[in-house]
């Protein structure tokens, strides 16, 4: 629940910056991104390593840091600066980017088949695939002393 939380403030604090009038409360909203977004990847970056095995985690790592590079460095930066010369002004990119966090939010707590399984999309074939969140996952300190034998 930590990860919605957390982008829900970002996107928030982006709000702030976007459409406050004063320069005090924008830095305040700049804050809230900020706290917000490293609050949401602090808990993003540790499921990787449960949610994915020893052997498949570096790679999993890796192709979300890919997908992120292209939204983030490639795309955004692309429809905020389209939207500026639409509009003249930087809000509506701003605002852009605080959907995109909800958005992103609402996925991350609503991304559930509704009977306990999670929705994995595309893990290594062309179709979506669910699997169940059941499953027993030992603890790191398990792990780690099965493969030291």
């Amino acid at each position: 629940m930590t990860v919605p939380i957390g982008l829900l403030i970002a996107a928030a604090g982006w709000l702030l910056v976007a459409e406050a009038a004063t320069p005090g409360v924008r830095y305040g909203g700049l804050i809230l991104v900020s706290a917000g977004s490293f609050c949401a990847l602090a808990v993003f970056w540790t499921l990787c390593g449960s949610l994915l095995s020893q052997a498949a985690g570096p790679a999993g790592m890796a192709l979300i840091n890919c997908v992120g590079i292209a939204g983030g460095s490639a795309i955004t930066p692309f429809v905020v600066g389209v939207l500026k010369d639409w509009s003249g002004s930087f809000a509506p990119g701003v605002l852009f980017v605080a959907a995109q966090l909800v958005l992103a939010s609402f996925v991350w707590r609503f991304g559930d088949s509704g009977d306990g399984r999670k929705i994995r999309i595309f893990p290594g074939g062309a179709t979506p695939m669910v699997v169940s969140t059941h499953e027993y996952c030992p603890p790191a300190s398990e792990r780690r002393r099965s493969t030291m034998r």
